[in-house]
């Protein structure tokens, strides 16, 4: 992979630098990320004489899985979404998207500029892991930071999803009720085999389903869908500047599931006993009212897709044989049964 990683760099900088005859040994791929299940991260520098280092973002599929033609396929999607999205100049907020430089299909690796600075989650964790005993000096500046977030997803959101069906047919994929049917009841059993609290688990499902069936009735108009909108996956640069990446699962949805990620992701915090809930309940509502000034927010759905992703974390823990004591929480807290219309719940 790495002489066709540097035979393609050196087409791509002669391409738009003019000829590339740097040597070999200039060029030095460093995994910096764990070998995953899927797929593993590098940065390719490129050491140039009398001028600044090069980078390059390098992320590998695994093409060692006998889905061989799935992981194509995700890498393909990777790849046209971001390259649609990174195009694209959204009226509202300052998410930006890392865009996508070329393709080895061979080998199954995307790359994409290098971006330096580090994930908005560990941005947001070494802010707020102490906040219930020291005051946070820079609030305003996340304040600043969750509410552009809210803002830029909310664009994205309202985006004409023919944009995204042009092209590559696997940037087309739809997630339908249906699906997300299929994956909660995967999950729930998932859970089930090793917690055994059938009637939570059964009067989630139903909630759910139930309160999904909205997505048919009012015949809601599709939008793209990140499908893994997370701080991990946003990056804030040494400038300030916010980068989405990493759309391997992304598609056409309804735009909860993107919501209900965020929403759950900055709920993680407040399972650390140091961290201040009425802030992280705050910076929730912020979100959300920043993308409710863009995009109208169904309440109820969103209420339904935090019981889904709350399966969905919980599916993950319990295959890592992690028995969670926690996962009842949005159930428990926000039973099943429907959110007011309004944010008040965040904020109590």
């Amino acid at each position: 992979m790495r002489e066709d990683l540097i035979r393609e760099t050196r087409k791509y900088l002669s391409e738009k630098t003019g000829p590339c005859d740097l040597p070999d040994n200039c060029f030095n791929l460093k995994q910096f990320q764990g070998q995953g299940a899927t797929s593993s991260s590098y940065i390719l520098s490129i050491e140039l004489p009398d001028r600044e280092e090069r980078r390059f973002f390098v992320k590998c599929y695994n093409q060692q899985n006998e889905a061989e033609a799935f992981w194509k396929d995700q890498l393909l999607r990777d790849y046209e979404i971001s390259k649609v999205l990174s195009k694209i100049e959204t009226e509202r907020g300052l998410l930006r998207i890392v865009e996508p430089l070329f393709l080895l299909k061979d080998n199954f690796a995307l790359v994409s500029e290098y971006v330096e600075g580090m994930p908005l989650s560990v941005y947001l964790f070494n802010n707020l892991k102490l906040s219930i005993i020291t005051k946070i000096k820079n609030i305003s500046e996340i304040e600043y930071i969750i509410k552009e977030v809210g803002l830029s997803l909310g664009g994205i959101h309202s985006l004409d999803y023919s944009l995204f069906t042009q092209g590559n047919a696997c940037v087309s994929y739809k997630f339908s009720a249906d699906f997300y049917s299929q994956k909660i009841d995967y999950f729930a059993e998932a859970i089930r085999k090793k917690i055994g609290d059938k009637k939570l688990l059964r009067d989630g499902v139903d909630y759910f389903n139930s309160t999904i069936e909205k997505i048919y009735l009012d015949n809601m108009s599709l939008t793209f869908e990140h499908s893994d909108f997370i701080p991990q996956n946003i990056i804030r640069d040494t400038k300030g500047h916010l980068f989405l990446h990493d759309f391997p699962n992304a598609g056409l949805g309804f735009g909860y599931c993107d919501l209900a990620h965020f929403i759950s992701s900055l709920d993680d915090y407040t399972y650390l006993k140091t961290v201040d809930k009425r802030l992280v309940r705050r910076l929730m509502a912020l979100f959300l009212t920043a993308y409710s000034e863009v995009r109208n927010v169904d309440w109820e759905l969103l209420s339904a897709f935090l019981v889904y992703i709350q399966f969905y974390s919980t599916s993950i823990l319990v295959a890592r044989e992690v028995k969670p004591t926690l996962y009842k929480r949005f159930l428990l807290e926000h039973p099943v049964k429907k959110f007011e219309n309004n944010i008040s719940i965040y904020t109590d």
